[in-house]
């Protein structure tokens, strides 16, 4: 039973811009609970893990009340992409958390959610542009099957700036 359950969060994690399974040595996030589990960046355009890719990791799940999710986790995934372990009082799903590549250096910064207009429902393959920072460049890219975007960091505080290419969108989709 326990494999087909691991089996099971294998394929949900792949689904949704990051991949979940039990075995790492990795950072870990979070210090209560007895679930734990292996996250990894991928491309938003290939599925490919990203090995040796600044990260930023939340959890946003309310009835998680460890004080260690209190603030994100930053950090560089592995040569196989993954990021860090989590360690939770719940089973964790991919809507649980925010796993994206970071851009940029500092903590100071934001990622946002591309959401189609009037429901929750996420804008994968989003084409997107985020400005604002004077110590970081503009940045092009494309939203994760969660819809976020890249953390655009700085390191003071500054107007992160978003730019939606809806034609751009539409032509990501299509492929």
């Amino acid at each position: 039973m326990f494999k087909w359950i691991v089996v099971l969060l294998i394929l949900a994690g792949i689904g949704f811009g990051a991949y979940i399974y039990n075995k790492g040595t990795l950072a870990k996030y979070g210090s209560e609970g007895t679930f734990e589990s292996t996250v990894g960046l991928l491309d938003p355009q290939t599925d490919n893990p990203l090995p040796n890719t600044p990260f930023y990791l939340v959890i946003i799940k309310d009835s998680e009340t460890d004080p260690a999710f209190k603030k994100p986790l930053f950090g560089v995934t592995d040569d196989q992409g993954r990021a860090a372990r989590i360690v939770s009082r719940t089973q964790l799903s991919p809507s649980d958390y925010v796993l994206v590549q970071k851009v940029g250096t500092g903590e100071y910064g934001k990622y946002f959610a591309l959401l189609g207009a009037g429901n929750p429902i996420p804008v994968p393959k989003g084409s997107y542009m985020l400005s604002g920072c004077p110590d970081t460049p503009e940045y092009k890219g494309i939203s994760n099957k969660q819809g976020y975007t890249v953390f655009y960091a700085s390191k003071q505080p500054c107007n992160v700036k978003l730019s939606i290419d809806w034609s751009g969108t539409l032509d990501n989709l299509l492929k």
